[in-house]
C-alpha cells in the first residue's frame, strides 16, 4: 500500500530527453512511492510504474531517494541522447565508438556521465587511464563491450558491466552501467540503474 503523501514541494521539470524532480519532505515514518512521466514530468502515486515512468521514492523520515532505471540503444558511432537522473542531476548516456579503420571495423561501448550544466561533480567509476576524479564535468567509462571485424577475422562480442559513484548538487547516485556490442545491427545497447540519495 502506498503511504499517504505528505510532500510540501514535489516540482518537475521536462529536460529534453530526461527529467528532473526536486522534492521537500516533511515528516512521514514511511516512503511514498510515485512514477514521474518521462515526457511531462507529472507524478502519480504509485508502486508500480508504466512504460514512459520511471519511479520516485519519497520519505522515510524525510530523506528523498530516486530511483531509475532504463535502457539505450546506440547506431555505431554515435552517442545517445542520455538521461538525466532527479537528484544529481547528471546526465547517463551511451557512446559506441568506432576505432580506426585500419584496426577493423570494430565498435567500443562506453558510458559517458555527465555534470548538470554549469556545476561540476565527484565522479569514481572505471575509466581505463589514471583520471582525477574531483571536480569534473564529464567522465567516460572503460569500454564494457567491443565487437565486429578485424585483422584477423570476427571478434566475438564481449559483455560486462561495471560500478560508479557520483556526487553532485548534494546528491550521491550509485550507479550499475552494462553494455554489448551487438554486430548484427551494428548497434551498442546499455542497461542502466541508478540509486540517488541525498548527501
Amino acid at each position: 500500500m502506498v503511504a499517504r503523501i505528505t510532500v510540501a514541494v514535489i516540482a518537475a521539470l521536462a529536460l529534453g530527453a530526461g527529467v528532473a524532480v526536486a522534492a521537500t519532505h516533511l515528516a512521514s515514518s514511511t516512503a511514498t512511492a510515485v512514477c514521474v512521466n518521462d515526457t511531462n514530468g507529472l507524478m502519480r502515486a504509485a508502486s508500480t510504474c508504466r512504460d514512459g515512468e520511471h519511479a520516485l521514492t519519497i520519505g522515510g523520515g524525510g530523506n528523498v531517494a530516486a530511483m531509475q532505471h532504463g535502457t539505450f540503444t546506440v547506431p555505431w558511432g554515435q552517442s545517445g541522447t542520455g538521461k538525466v537522473l532527479a537528484l544529481t542531476g547528471v546526465t547517463v548516456s551511451g557512446r559506441c565508438e568506432v576505432v580506426p579503420p585500419e584496426v577493423g571495423d570494430i565498435a567500443l561501448a562506453r558510458i559517458l556521465i555527465e555534470a548538470a550544466s554549469g556545476t561540476t561533480m565527484d565522479a569514481f567509476a572505471e575509466t581505463g587511464p589514471p583520471q582525477n576524479p574531483i571536480g569534473r564535468t564529464s567522465m567516460l567509462t572503460r569500454p564494457i563491450s567491443s565487437g565486429g571485424t578485424g585483422p584477423f577475422g570476427d571478434l566475438a562480442a564481449s559483455n560486462s558491466a561495471l560500478n560508479a559513484i557520483v556526487t553532485s548538487k548534494g546528491a550521491t547516485a550509485t550507479m550499475t552501467l552494462g553494455g554489448y556490442v551487438d554486430t548484427s545491427s551494428r548497434t551498442c545497447r546499455y542497461l542502466w540503474e541508478a540509486v540517488e540519495v541525498p548527501n
